[in-house]
């Protein structure tokens, strides 16, 4: 029974350059030493051998499996520190002894936890015209079925003033009044 093929160790190595985040040929020149022991390859001649590499399928899935676990170290390694960071804050917020910082804890925390929202933007969409304004809300009266009528003169005793405030507030002249 043959035994299946393996990777040799310079094929490994290669393998661990790519994954690394090396150029095929990078990983090439490193994988297989050359410079050192063949000073004048030709940079072609590497490219084409690495890719050459790349194009076998035991390479390739290598190389997919190292970049895939690198990732899902990444992921475990954010979600940790995640993790750290909402733990501390908690523990801030519930340490009396961490004074008024303990609002920036909870302002970062809610940062965290996605429930401060810092994207809202708000947009004014009542005119900025009084005229334009009075007319608005004059239109939304009469939908709303109110009767307008003629607008209001405003008389000068019928505006309040801290003079007459009081005037109209005592009890005296106040005919609803309890005495």
């Amino acid at each position: 029974m043959a035994r299946p093929k393996q990777l040799t160790s310079k094929q490994q190595k290669f393998c661990r350059e790519v994954a690394s985040g090396k150029s095929q040929a990078d990983a090439y020149r490193a994988a297989y030493d050359v410079g050192s022991r063949q000073p004048n390859a030709k940079p072609e001649t590497q490219q084409a051998a690495a890719s050459r590499l790349m194009k076998d399928s035991m390479v390739r899935a290598r190389v997919d499996q190292l970049i895939a676990a690198r990732e899902r170290g990444i992921q475990a390694s954010a979600v940790s520190a995640k993790t750290l960071v909402l733990q501390r804050l908690r523990e801030a917020v519930e340490d009396n002894d961490f004074g008024v910082n303990r609002i920036r804890a909870l302002d970062l925390l809610a940062r965290c936890s996605g429930m401060l929202r810092t994207d809202i933007t708000v947009e004014r969409k009542t005119p900025d015209d009084p005229a334009a304004l009075a007319a608005a809300l004059t239109a939304k009266l009469i939908e709303l079925g109110v009767d307008v009528g003629e607008e209001p003169d405003i008389e000068e005793e019928n505006t309040i003033t801290p003079d007459n405030m009081c005037k109209e507030n005592s009890p005296e002249e106040n005919d609803d009044s309890i005495h």
